[in-house]
């Protein structure tokens, strides 16, 4: 079954998931949106890799150091980006800063902020996929639509902030957050015109 940090099943509520079937209609969706084979399995991966970062364990080494714990997940996740494990593991345990003077300072981070990184990377990677996806969908030609002519989105009311978050939540999370920035993007422009 899926488990995981992103992802939840709540079987008290009778939720439940048949992946095969969920599995097969993303395909269909994904075919029938005009992607081939090596777009879906790159897609597929992308995925993968956003879901297993969530499982990335840490350890403290130092009083303000951590480490990833499970280095074959590290590894995976490596391989399905295209990166460097030891270049992966070093960007989810440090950060460099660019000082005044033009020199760096690297810092180790807490597994705390570690965490943070690892949640913020998720997201910044789900971002990019969705609205990758949702250009492809949009700027294919109309002889490629196979039917399917243009992408809606469904906003869910609500911001939930738990301490675990589920895939369902990021999404109703990452949602929210772009329609509040389009809103209130919209907003600002009005008030430029009405006043500019």
């Amino acid at each position: 079954g899926l488990s995981g940090k992103y992802v939840r099943i709540q079987k008290d509520l009778g939720a439940e998931i048949d992946a095969k079937k969920g599995y097969e209609v993303m395909m269909k969706v994904f075919k029938e949106c005009g992607f081939d084979c090596d777009t879906i399995a790159s897609v597929l991966e992308l995925l993968s890799a956003i879901l297993l970062i969530g499982d990335l364990e840490f350890v403290q080494t130092s009083l303000t150091t951590c480490k990833v714990s499970n280095e074959d997940q590290l590894a995976n996740i490596s391989t399905l980006l295209g990166a460097q494990k030891a270049n992966l593991a070093d960007s989810l345990t440090h950060v460099t800063l660019q000082s005044k003077t033009g020199g760096r300072i690297k810092n180790s981070l807490s597994i705390v902020q570690a965490r943070i990184i690892c949640d913020s990377l998720s997201r910044c990677l789900y971002s990019k996929l969705i609205g990758w996806i949702i250009q492809k969908i949009n700027n294919r030609p109309e002889s490629e639509s196979k039917g399917v002519k243009w992408l809606n989105v469904l906003e869910i009311p609500g911001f939930e902030n738990e301490t675990e978050t589920s895939l369902e939540s990021l999404l109703i999370n990452y949602t929210f957050e772009k329609i509040n920035n389009m809103v209130t993007s919209f907003l600002i422009r009005e008030r430029q015109l009405e006043f500019g």
